[in-house]
């Protein structure tokens, strides 16, 4: 009952709400049309009960019902714990959980998996495309700046703490890490190789089938080239990088990437 209560709630104030936006703008009856079409195509792809299920859990009552997070089809909770702070105003769809962008994804069989512990700061509206992994560890804060996302198939794994500015975008197949998982330890049991914190600078393109490894900043800017494998800090901005691990290197200065 409360579900349908809900559903029936904001499909009124859906209603009245388009009504006078009608009003205000003089849409056509065509624009009329096309606004109801988008309503209902955003209505069938997504999990309302998940959607319910995850502002719920993660957002105090008055909060949770302006449904902040919208879960889509194809969503998969492997751990719903953690917190998540909201540094922006409170609005509908500020995360989209799932959501997809690209025509080749098989949305059918390829789930979005969020296995969370720690902390994910929002700072605007973000989209994590369909078929994308994001883990954050017991004490790992993932941070996203305004304008993020993720076209899909891309996996964030955060057990330090992991930071991208405003409109900065992933593409698919991608891995941002912040750790190795297992320990590498000297002779003394010293951990040679401890997780260290990433941070990508505000619109910055990392191409398809990238790798982003721990303790790595990437200028604001910058474009990472398909197949790249980042493991050292750049400091140029407006920059095209490109190459794996040592190799990697700034092969285009002075450029400007349009999304």
């Amino acid at each position: 009952m409360l579900i349908v209560g809900l559903l029936r709630f904001r499909g009124v104030a859906f209603s009245l709400n388009l009504i006078c936006v009608c009003i205000k703008n003089e849409l056509t009856c065509s624009q009329i049309v096309f606004d109801m079409k988008q309503y209902f195509k955003l209505l069938f792809q997504l999990s309302l009960l998940k959607t319910l299920r995850f502002n719920l859990f993660y957002f105090p009552l008055k909060q949770a019902l302006r449904l902040p997070v919208l879960v889509y089809r194809g969503c998969s909770f492997h751990k719903m714990k953690g917190k998540i702070r909201l540094d922006c105003p409170v609005r509908p769809a500020i995360l989209r959980l799932g959501e997809n962008h690209l025509s080749i994804s098989d949305t059918r069989f390829s789930r979005t998996i969020w296995d969370v512990s720690g902390m994910l700061v929002l700072n605007g509206k973000a989209s994590i495309g369909s078929g994308s992994k994001i883990s954050i560890g017991k004490n790992g804060v993932l941070s996203l700046g305004s304008a993020f996302c993720i076209s899909g198939e891309t996996e964030i794994v955060c057990h330090k703490h992991i930071c991208f500015g405003d409109d900065c975008l992933l593409s698919w197949d991608s891995l941002v890490m912040d750790t190795d998982f297992h320990q590498i330890v000297d002779s003394e049991g010293n951990t040679l190789n401890p997780p260290a914190d990433v941070s990508i600078a505000d619109h910055v393109w990392i191409g398809c089938r990238c790798l982003i490894l721990k303790g790595v900043s990437i200028p604001s800017g910058s474009v990472i080239a398909a197949g790249s494998v980042i493991t050292s800090n750049f400091d140029e901005t407006d920059t095209v990088i490109a190459g794996q691990g040592s190799k990697a290197t700034v092969i285009k200065s002075g450029i400007r990437w349009i999304p």
